[in-house]
């Protein structure tokens, strides 16, 4: 669950604002898992037992992506309530 700020249309960071600001940022965070995903990953770069490690971590990254993800639509969300 993320902890969203309540944006007001006359205190704090104007709405607009942070809702370009999100959309950039998510934006930036789409190419990145874009390109991330189009490094070179093959089993031959590793022995069998860095390889079983090499996915795992990969597997890991993928998913913090997609939490970043999740944490910058909410924050998007809750600019458009």
């Amino acid at each position: 669950m993320t902890t969203t700020p309540h944006y007001s249309e006359v205190y704090g960071t104007p709405k607009q604002a942070i809702l370009a600001q999100l959309g950039d940022a998510l934006e930036a965070l789409e190419t990145f898992e874009e390109r991330f995903s189009d490094i070179e990953f093959n089993r031959r770069d590793y022995t069998d037992r860095q390889w079983f490690d090499a996915v795992g971590e990969r597997a890991l990254m993928f998913k913090m992506i997609r939490s970043l993800n999740g944490y910058l639509n909410d924050h998007i969300d809750a600019a458009l309530d």
